[in-house]
């Protein structure tokens, strides 16, 4: 059996595929780890903005639940709705 020889424009194919897929390869590692550094970037400033933000939380004066309470009039229904409240039994 005889070794198979490549003619000049099979081994420029051959080689321009293997460049090809070498690039490819380069390529795909350089963006999975610039997406890896965006990725912890992104989380670094995450967690500096939870942290500046639970300390706000934290350091922040009691925010009162009602605003109103102790300013509005009392104003009971039940008391207005008795017109003999005030009425007055001439025989007791």
């Amino acid at each position: 059996m005889e070794p198979q020889k490549f003619s000049q424009k099979q081994l420029i194919a051959i080689g321009s595929v293997f460049v090809v897929i070498i690039l490819l390869g380069v390529g795909y590692w350089y963006v999975s780890q610039r997406q890896n550094e965006e990725t912890q970037q992104a989380n670094e400033e995450t967690n500096q903005a939870l942290d500046s933000l639970s300390e706000s939380l934290i350091t922040s004066e009691t925010v009162i639940s009602n605003p109103v309470e102790g300013k509005l009039p009392e104003l009971n229904p039940v008391e207005k709705a008795n017109p003999y409240k005030e009425y007055k039994n001439p025989f007791e």
